[in-house]
């Protein structure tokens, strides 16, 4: 471990702003401990200019997390749903101890996709019954905000779930095609599963099959469940995320 403060890396759900983890990053400075949140790249496709892909989200978040180890401190990845896709793959080669290099020391996966080696988020979304979006050119777009409240922001009142809807940005359809080549979240050390009771975009059940993805090999997962939470709890309980990624962090890395 190293003797320097961990660094925190959130990793945006699909359509997520970074704005919309704030709160969790202010908590988590508060407490003193270093975290930051960068956009996603399939998610901001308007101001790359084009149709960026799964492997552009890959490619990027893997850059900001070689320079981050590259300080000599490690960094505990926090990944929301889509995320856990992009970051299977992003850890890839930097999960190992190495002289002078920090290293990806943990994952905490928030109602997350840990996909096996060849899956997509489409894949395994296929099976599930919601219907949010509608195709905007290469984009796809919540079409209905108060639907997408009520699947997403399910554990707010409807109109605070509006707002928050309303803040969703077109995600590149191409993205969830995106198929997984390395499944590291299988390499980290210590990998932490946050599991959300009453997400109605990603059941439990779903949950439950990705966290058996990461067990299957003998890997460890520690479960914790927060216990009401829909599918955002960045937006409906952004302290309760916070003390529980600051807790893992504060118990397991330092």
């Amino acid at each position: 471990m190293s003797s320097l403060l961990p660094n925190i890396l959130i990793i945006p759900g699909a359509c997520v702003p970074a704005l919309g983890y704030k709160t969790i990053v202010d908590r988590l400075r508060e407490e003193g401990l270093n975290a930051s949140v960068f956009e996603l790249p399939t998610a901001n496709g308007a101001a790359l200019g084009h149709a960026a892909t799964m492997e552009e989200d890959v490619a990027f978040f893997s850059g900001v997390l070689t320079a981050m180890c590259s300080t000599g401190a490690d960094v505990v990845v926090l990944a929301h749903s889509y995320a856990g896709c992009v970051a299977s793959d992003a850890i890839h080669g930097l999960t190992e101890k190495a002289a002078g290099r920090g290293r990806v020391h943990g994952l905490i996966a928030l109602t997350a996709a840990l996909p096996k080696v060849g899956e997509s988020m489409g894949g395994l979304l296929a099976h599930l019954s919601f219907d949010l979006f509608e195709p905007k050119g290469d984009f796809v777009a919540h079409k209905d905000f108060s639907l997408s409240a009520r699947i997403l922001y399910n554990d707010l009142p409807l109109e605070e779930g509006v707002k928050w809807a309303e803040t969703l940005r077109p995600q590149l359809a191409i993205s969830y095609s995106g198929k997984v080549q390395h499944a590291a979240y299988r390499n980290v050390e210590k990998l932490f599963y946050l599991r959300c009771s009453a997400d109605e975009c990603l059941p439990p059940n779903f949950q439950d099959e990705m966290i058996k993805n990461g067990t299957d090999t003998g890997h460890h997962v520690e479960v914790h469940n927060v216990e009401g939470a829909g599918h955002c709890p960045n937006a409906s309980m952004p302290d309760k995320v916070a003390q529980l990624a600051g807790g893992i962090v504060k118990n397991h890395f330092i």
